[in-house]
This record gives structure tokens, C-alpha cells and sequence, in this order.
């Protein structure tokens, strides 16, 4: 029952105690008699103020833990409000995070060597491969790297290669800032399932092939030799959520 239906069923009764009383109160009834008790007003009057007085009280209660009740939705529509704000914001963040991800992919380029013909009409070209393409080609040359400088230095050589593993840490760090954000279930997995996509197709095929290549020791030397171990450390924290 709701405050407003209480109190007004407390004023139904205030009024009808207030108005049956002095017809009550001017009878005799039996053994009980106000009519000797003195002025008949004052008589009335001494035993309908309690009631009017406790009714008001009531009513005063009531009032007070309705305006209690009003704040504490107005509090409770605030932070929802800021809950709701919150997980546009990331929403966002994410997506923007993707498209720049996406851009950096489709821009990937790589200018690879292309032999064209055998023997004496044999001839070697440059051509430029982008996006996906690019990635493998990358991803294939760097097999061949030597670890007897440090990772570093192959990154700096490569630079599209450190731009791969900058692009898996980014698509690792959303995947970790959705899994630990508020979203509903729902949410989690329609972001997650972008993010997926994404990798899925773009990225994870190219390191599975090419896995056998990760970095490793050459046979009767100290020498390391493979695709950087820094890219396939992450490829693995990624694989690990499937």
C-alpha cells in the first residue's frame, strides 16, 4: 500500500472520529455519562484534540518519509544516470579503439621482393602488399631474424613488425577492459564478438601458420632464431580466453 492511500485512510478515520464523537459523547449510555463531567464542549474538546493531535503526527510522519523516498529515487535515477554515462563512454572508447585498430591494419604496408621469370630472363621487382597481406609477409620474413641482437633492435629494423605487436597488446588490453567493465552480459559479448572478428580473421591465421616459427634455438649453436617470442607471448594470452 502506498504512503498517499495510508494517510488518506488515516484522515477518513481522523474525520470520522471527529464527527461521530460529539453525537457519541451528548448520549448516556448506561453506566457511562459525559453529560455531568461539566461544560460539554470542553468535555468534547479535551477528548477529540488527542486524536486530531495524533492524526497530524501521523500524517507529519508520513509526509517526511515521502519526501525520504522521493530523494532516495532522485539519488538513485543520479547514478544510474552517471552508471549509464559511464558505459556510453566506454562503449565508445572501445569502438573508436577498434576503428583505429582496423585503420592501422588496412594501412599495414610492406614493400616485398617479387622474382618474376627463371634463368636468364629471371628478374627481381619491388611491389607494395597492404593490410592482411602485408601482416603475413612480415610475419614470414621475421622467421629468418637472429637473436644475437636483442629483440629490440629487430623491432627497430622492422618497424611493421612492432606495429603488429602493438596492434595484439591493443586488441588484448580491450578484450581485459570488457571482461572487468559493468556490461551486461549481453553487451560484453556483442563488444566482444567486434573484437573478435577482427583478430579472427585478420591477425590469428597468419600467427597459427606460421607458429612452428616462433622464436627457438638453432640446432648446435646459442643462437635464437624466429618470429619474436614478444608477439607470440600475447598471441597466447589472447588464445587463452577461447
Amino acid at each position: 500500500m502506498t504512503i498517499q492511500k495510508k494517510a488518506l485512510i488515516i484522515i477518513i478515520i481522523g474525520i470520522v472520529l471527529i464527527v461521530v464523537s460529539p453525537i457519541l459523547l451528548t448520549r448516556k449510555f448506561g453506566f457511562i455519562s459525559f453529560l455531568e463531567t461539566g461544560n460539554i464542549g470542553d468535555t468534547i474538546g479535551g477528548i477529540t484534540a488527542p486524536i486530531t493531535s495524533l492524526i497530524g503526527s501521523i500524517l507529519v510522519f508520513y509526509a517526511l518519509k515521502a519526501q525520504i523516498d522521493a530523494n532516495e529515487l532522485i539519488y538513485k535515477q543520479f547514478e544510474y544516470q552517471k552508471l549509464e554515462e559511464s558505459y556510453k563512454k566506454l562503449s565508445l572508447y572501445i569502438t573508436n579503439q577498434l576503428d583505429f585498430i582496423r585503420q592501422d591494419i588496412n594501412d599495414l604496408n610492406y614493400r616485398a621482393t617479387k622474382t618474376i621469370g627463371t634463368g636468364e630472363n629471371k628478374k627481381i621487382e619491388k611491389i607494395d602488399v597492404k593490410g592482411t597481406a602485408a601482416i603475413r609477409e612480415v610475419l614470414y620474413l621475421s622467421k629468418f631474424f637472429n637473436y644475437s641482437q636483442n629483440t629490440e633492435s629487430i623491432f627497430v629494423r622492422m618497424p611493421n613488425l612492432k606495429l603488429i605487436q602493438n596492434i595484439l597488446e591493443r586488441l588484448l588490453s580491450l578484450m581485459e577492459k570488457i571482461d572487468k567493465s559493468d556490461f551486461t552480459t549481453e553487451d560484453k559479448n556483442h563488444l566482444l564478438n567486434v573484437l573478435d572478428y577482427t583478430y579472427l580473421n585478420k591477425l590469428e591465421p597468419f600467427l597459427k601458420e606460421l607458429e612452428s616459427e616462433r622464436r627457438k634455438l638453432s640446432k648446435g649453436t646459442n643462437i635464437n632464431h624466429g618470429i619474436p617470442e614478444e608477439i607470440y607471448e600475447i598471441y597466447d594470452k589472447i588464445n587463452e580466453r577461447y
